[in-house]
């Protein structure tokens, strides 16, 4: 009986697992060759850009309307970074397109469910000049503490900057 107890619960996290990503990501986007995912609940807007399609490591692109700020981080499930500094501040820089580079103001590891690198431009300035580069965009490589990450195709030049710019719209009462 303890067995099965224990099989039970096993099944039962993994089921529980799988969809972690989407809840955290309601929004499946799937067409016209786009695969992305994304959220616009909580007074932020993000999209989340496969390393390749059915891959699970993801870029995220996080903009809050409000101001502006603009943070992205490579989430990857497991146990990737055990054993890192959760409080050193490291900084993310973004090449796009293999030519223009953008390094966050501060970022770091993160722990949780979904393992994190992630970068913080701030609001102004930087998050505004990052947040133009992905406009014209084909793909972003992350490099974060030694590590590249990517390239990540954008899949649609654009798509990702309009969609996070329409949602930031929307949620600033604006009308597109």
């Amino acid at each position: 009986m303890k067995t099965r107890f224990i099989i039970a619960a096993a099944l039962m996290t993994a089921a529980v697992s799988a969809p972690a990503f989407a809840q955290r990501f309601p929004i499946s986007i799937n067409m016209m060759g786009v695969n992305m995912r994304a959220d616009s609940s909580n007074g932020m807007c993000a999209i989340a850009i496969p390393e390749k399609v059915g891959e699970p490591r993801m870029l995220m692109f996080n903009l809050r309307p409000s101001d502006g700020n603009l943070v992205v981080g490579v989430l990857t499930p497991g146990d990737v970074f055990t054993g890192k500094d959760m409080n050193k501040d490291i900084p993310l820089t973004l090449t796009f397109d293999g030519k223009k580079k953008s390094t966050s103001k501060y970022g770091g590891y993160h722990q949780g469910y979904w393992q994190m690198v992630r970068g913080g431009w701030g609001v102004g300035k930087g998050s505004d000049e990052t947040f133009a580069l992905l406009k014209d965009a084909m793909a972003v490589t992350a490099k974060f503490d030694g590590m590249t990450f990517g390239p990540f195709n954008t899949q649609m030049k654009g798509f990702a900057y309009n969609w996070l710019k329409n949602c930031a719209a929307r949620a600033n009462g604006q009308t597109q």
